[in-house]
């Protein structure tokens, strides 16, 4: 009877140390390019601007849902330009708020320091978990409410889009890149204490946040109406305003090859270019939020 000997194939232990010695070099030149090139940076971005879009839309079917207004507040801070050597405020933090019923808001202006607030200017952070507070994460932030065809103007002419310099800048008057112009309010937030019969307490934990010379608790938020609108106070803005585009990029003081596309420390640029930001567009008369890019 005829034996047939079967040869096994297969790797040697040389030739898989080989190819795993080849696999690591290949990923240690791929890996620099790919975070040159913004790969990891715009993870982060989208990663933020998808926390942020989901609370706008959040916000918008609670005011619908609930017949209340609904607001979705922004933390203001200060943050050091590492390009300009300045601090620069921008948006790093968000969470959501009502507006007070009317026996809150009795209760608000009860307070002499209170007794001017409008009823629609009084609000009050939401219980829902989706609510609370949060950091936007990875060293990400709102870092502009132009619109789309504003940006692009802006790289074709080479000019850098630096936040503002200082919390005046960011609330800006009406007719300038401010409050009213990004589609805000100004609001003044409170929370409800554990015992519901005591008075409501002011929430003025981020006092940089302030949009008031005299009260911590006053922030920017949009507010969406219970038709699911925008509710934006006056006519400031203009008829292509009907978008508000909110800028989802790099904070101020992120490592530079995050922030801009041709990092001036490699480059020797002069006049360096951001890195192409993650926007997201609320529509004033509808209320419709999208993720633009």
């Amino acid at each position: 009877m005829n034996l047939r000997h079967h040869r096994k194939h297969g790797y040697t232990l040389a030739e898989l140390l080989v190819s795993i010695a080849i696999i690591a070099m290949i990923t240690g030149m791929a890996i620099p390019a790919f975070v040159k090139f913004g790969g990891f940076a715009s993870n982060k971005k989208d990663v933020a601007a998808r926390e942020l879009y989901g609370v706008l839309r959040a916000a918008r079917i609670s005011s619908i849902s609930y017949r209340n207004d609904t607001a979705v507040v922004y933390i203001v801070r200060p943050r050091a330009d590492n390009y300009s050597g300045a601090q620069a405020f921008v948006v790093d933090g968000f969470g959501m708020a009502t507006r007070a019923t009317k026996d809150q808001y009795e209760r608000v202006i009860a307070n002499a320091a209170y007794d001017h607030l409008l009823p629609d200017e009084v609000f009050v952070l939401a219980k829902d978990p989706q609510a609370k507070f949060r950091d936007m994460p990875n060293n990400t932030a709102v870092v502009s409410h132009l619109t789309a065809e504003e940006s692009q103007i802006l790289r074709v002419n080479n000019v850098l889009d630096l936040p503002p310099a200082s919390l005046a800048d960011f609330k800006g008057p009406v007719g300038t890149e401010g409050l009213s112009e990004r589609g805000m309010r100004k609001i003044y937030l409170f929370q409800v204490p554990d015992n519901s019969d005591d008075a409501l307490e002011p929430l003025d934990t981020f006092p940089n946040t302030s949009m008031d010379n005299t009260l911590a608790n006053a922030y920017p938020a949009h507010v969406f109406n219970p038709t699911g609108e925008l509710g934006v106070p006056g006519s400031s803005l203009q008829p292509w305003k009907e978008r508000i585009t909110i800028a989802v990029g790099s904070s101020p003081d992120a490592p530079k090859d995050e922030r801009f596309a041709n990092n001036p420390e490699e480059t020797g640029a002069t006049t360096p270019v951001l890195a192409t930001p993650v926007l997201i567009e609320v529509y004033r008369s509808t209320g419709r939020v999208q993720i633009a890019s």
